[in-house]
């Protein structure tokens, strides 16, 4: 008999990072992305790279190991994606820290710093306390003085989840709001139902989430596109392979890699050699060891 464990809202910081931190998931963050910029559906499939600030080892929810954060590269920004129950002064700077950093980090010795790629961090807030704050479900902040903005290159984002719940919820009402409203979820069944008005992104999201907190789950999960084809709710065709330099593909295989995915899949799904697979998982052992 598979034991579940009590329901764990996704704000639950340790979730949140396990559940979209993970290759499984990387369709859901790609839509979710190009839900927020207002994108076409697809356009951002295979451009987008997320890297965790430490590794992912995790099988269930009951394992324990640290944490790190959810960092999403794309061709023209950095961005990264925090949750919190409860967002106050230590938060802020917390945040503003951490955008500074991470930003910095990212530029490479010699480079110029207006070549520096903006810099986002969005941050999806349960409750804020002690904080002046837009009313707004969605605000934006940046660095300006008393008579404008300084730059374009550094951002905050709040995301209320507080706000959104005192919004009637609308049949048909915007895909990132449903997005918010089942990440916001207070009960299973709450979860459950927004899950099935968001479509299949969602749905996929909420297999993975039933299965995680499953107390014999293990990282051989359904992956969202093996999701999506079982249900045939997928717009267009999946070739199982994605576009982009090799970089990327490289930063991909080695996600998958982390996840335990056997080299055959990786390989089809990246479009990398069975022998470049092996070369780079080899080569993960060697820096791992050092």
């Amino acid at each position: 008999m598979i034991e579940k464990v009590e329901f764990i809202p996704l704000t639950d910081d340790v979730l949140f990072k396990e559940t979209f931190g993970r290759f499984q998931n990387i369709l859901f963050i790609e839509r979710f992305l190009e839900q927020y910029f207002h994108l076409p559906k697809g356009s951002l499939r295979g451009k987008v790279i997320v890297k965790m600030e430490s590794t992912l080892e995790k099988g269930k929810y009951k394992d324990k190991n640290s944490r790190g954060d959810i960092l999403l590269y794309l061709d023209d920004k950095i961005i990264n994606l925090e949750v919190y129950r409860i967002f106050n002064k230590d938060s802020l700077d917390k945040s503003v820290f951490y955008s500074n950093r991470i930003s910095g980090t990212s530029l490479e010795t010699g480079t110029e710093y207006n070549e520096l790629k903006p810099f986002m961090s969005i941050n999806i807030v349960e409750k804020v306390e002690g904080l002046e704050l837009s009313d707004e479900v969605i605000s934006k902040y940046r660095y300006r003085d008393k008579d404008g903005e300084l730059t374009e290159k550094m951002e905050i984002v709040i995301i209320r989840l507080d706000k959104l719940k005192e919004l009637s919820y609308n049949v048909g009402e915007d895909e990132l709001i449903t997005t918010l409203r089942f990440i916001g979820a207070e009960t299973q069944e709450e979860r459950e139902y927004y899950a099935k008005e968001g479509g299949e992104y969602l749905m996929s999201v909420n297999y993975f989430l039933n299965g995680f907190m499953d107390d014999e789950f293990c990282n051989t999960m359904f992956t969202m596109e093996n999701k999506i084809k079982e249900t045939g709710r997928a717009e267009g065709k999946i070739e199982g392979k994605i576009e982009g330099k090799l970089e990327e593909k490289l930063e991909i295989a080695k996600t998958m890699l982390t996840d335990n995915c056997n080299m055959k899949k990786i390989s089809k799904f990246t479009g990398l050699t069975i022998e470049d697979v092996r070369k780079l998982k080899n080569d993960l052992k060697r820096e791992s060891v050092v």
